[in-house]
């Protein structure tokens, strides 16, 4: 299909082309992101979900469409905007007062792009795309950005409304960073191979704390690279998924799983640590 603004994120689109998202959808739980595709399972639109996506629609231009849509982050009794939106409007001032950050953020707002990766089809949708010209006024600028942008054919830029910018608890792992917590340089290293070139790749991090902060990381290429490496052989297994010729595995510990439990047995008490049924 032809993807454009209208139907990017339709249910066709979901099923024809694997996304960023979707693949780490798929690296959480297979059987959670099958059951979506099939409309057989539902996340949860929380608040901070919709704050990210409030701050996100400003930027994109689109936050007149966002509020119309979702009349549920107004006051039914006042008219006015709940206390978490009236914070992201806070963030969107914190932010529009940089002006690094409001030139990283001034590119071609939303490009979608499409491609291939391990012979799958994927798109991507670039919060910013600056130009040559863009990364090198930028580059003048502001000298420190002169080693990444100067002479670029562009940059990817993504913004990530986010809690704060602490390590965050992974299982397994630990503390690791937020950018490796959620995975930036996968997201970051197919936006770039979708680009179709070697651009570079950054975030722009707001956080939605009382006082917020704020941060602009660059993601390196070799950890794009290595990310998108690491994952080459999954993703035709994760199409095959999609296209029900293998059994989507289930992680046992998220939210579908739980839902869709069924017990069939019991487990030793010696057993119950990290247990998958």
């Amino acid at each position: 299909m032809n993807l454009n603004e209208g139907n990017y994120f339709s249910t066709e689109a979901n099923r024809d082309y694997m996304s960023a998202s979707q693949l780490k959808s798929f690296l959480t739980c297979p059987a959670q992101t099958i059951a979506e595709l099939n409309g057989l399972y539902q996340h949860e639109e929380t608040t901070a979900l919709l704050v990210g996506s409030y701050v996100d629609a400003h930027f994109s231009g689109t936050l007149d469409q966002f509020r119309a849509a979702h009349p549920e982050i107004y006051n039914s009794r006042t008219g006015e905007l709940k206390a978490d939106y009236r914070q992201a409007e806070e963030v969107i001032q914190y932010l529009s007062n940089d002006r690094l950050l409001m030139a990283m953020l001034s590119g071609e707002s939303q490009r979608i792009v499409t491609g291939e990766i391990a012979g799958v089809p994927f798109r991507g949708k670039l919060d910013g795309l600056l130009s040559a010209e863009q990364c090198q006024a930028i580059a003048e600028e502001w000298p420190e950005m002169a080693a990444d942008l100067m002479m670029a054919d562009g940059a990817i830029v993504d913004l990530k409304c986010i809690k704060d910018l602490e390590p965050v608890w992974v299982s397994g792992r630990g503390k690791v960073s937020v950018s490796d917590a959620w995975r930036w340089d996968l997201q970051l290293g197919i936006y770039q191979q979708l680009a179709g070139g070697n651009l570079p790749c950054f975030i722009v991090a707001v956080t939605k704390e009382k006082t917020p902060d704020k941060c602009l990381i660059r993601i390196p290429h070799y950890m794009m690279s290595a990310a998108v490496e690491s994952v080459q052989e999954l993703i035709p297994r994760f199409q095959a998924m999609k296209e029900g010729r293998e059994e989507a595995p289930r992680c046992g510990k998220c939210d579908y799983c739980r839902k869709t439990k069924v017990i069939v047995g019991a487990v030793d008490a010696d057993e119950l640590e990290g247990v998958v049924m």
